[in-house]
């Protein structure tokens, strides 16, 4: 796969150069900054899908248009009530959850269609929060926190049991699968969210580094 113009793969050679040169110098392990790359895509992406989101109007934004979770609201709304299942499993399950423990005294949704903020103001609000505390968790992860496992039960009462890196990286690519449908539902509403691949987040971070 090819880059659409030299622009764009000259400064993806640079941003890749920069993440290379950190990593010889001893400044993360590969796992770590892995997981933090990864919450930063998380806040970068959602920040781009809430402008978008905005310009819908309210009927489009609820109206079912075929997708797994029908609408944009329900699939949007979809990614935050996981978000916040896993994040007070991690924050009731490890000894120290740290900073999700303000994530913990949230209410626990009851199923996969709840919707948990009618208001878009204020679903925006509290979507930058949560990944704000996503961002300040995997600052504070380390090699031997990954290999913690998380003990979690399902409403079948079914126990179950993971380590850390697993949840986490069940959590990012659940995140993920859902936003692509999330674009699709807005190019067929005829709005752009924008160029939203991993490298663009990247390219990003070094053109305010340069």
């Amino acid at each position: 796969m090819g880059f659409c113009n030299p622009g764009c793969r000259d400064k993806f050679r640079t941003a890749t150069e920069i993440f290379d040169a950190s990593m010889a110098e001893g400044q993360g392990e590969p796992a770590i900054e892995f997981f933090k790359r990864f919450a930063r895509y998380n806040h970068w992406f959602n920040a781009r899908l809430l402008v978008a989101v905005r310009e819908l109007s309210s009927n489009d934004y609820r109206r079912d248009m075929g997708a797994f979770f029908g609408s944009v609201e329900t699939t949007i709304n979809h990614i935050m009530v996981w978000d916040i299942v896993w994040l007070k499993r991690l924050a009731q399950s490890l000894q120290e959850p740290g900073s999700l423990t303000a994530i913990n005294d949230l209410p626990m949704p009851t199923t996969d269609d709840q919707i948990l903020y009618a208001r878009r103001s204020k679903f925006a609000e509290k979507r930058r929060e949560i990944d704000e505390a996503i961002i300040r968790f995997a600052a504070d992860l380390t090699l031997e926190r990954l290999d913690q496992r998380v003990c979690y039960r399902r409403q079948s009462g079914v126990r179950f049991e993971h380590s850390l890196a697993e949840v986490l990286q069940h959590m990012f690519n659940h995140q993920t699968h859902h936003r692509g449908q999330i674009t699709t539902l807005l190019n067929q509403s005829s709005i752009d969210p924008g160029v939203t691949d991993l490298v663009a987040m990247l390219i990003d971070d070094t053109e305010r580094e340069i």
